[in-house]
């Protein structure tokens, strides 16, 4: 899976197809990713607006019991360039 980098600014949540390339079973030609509300839920994220480490607490349904937690790496938000223009000249 192609990794999206993630930047500080607003809190951070996985898509579907993000969250479904995580959790799988079995190997090799035999891997079956698991569904997203079906096989596993979200249950919540943590420490997932500020630059550094979130992680992505994740809970299976049914036959796929038991909780995993992934860890996202958040960047410094990028600094946007700020232009600033004088029209006129204020007096003192």
């Amino acid at each position: 899976m192609k990794h999206r980098e993630f930047y500080g600014r607003s809190p951070i949540r996985l898509t579907k197809k993000e969250a479904e390339k995580l959790l799988y079973t079995g190997k090799g030609k035999d891997i079956k990713y698991l569904t997203w509300k079906e096989d596993f839920e979200i249950v919540r994220y943590e420490n997932n607006i500020k630059p550094g480490t979130a992680k992505v607490i994740l809970r299976g349904i049914g036959t796929h019991g038991g909780t995993r937690t992934i860890t996202l790496k958040i960047k410094p938000a990028k600094k946007t360039g700020i232009k600033i223009i004088i029209n006129e000249l204020l007096p003192n």
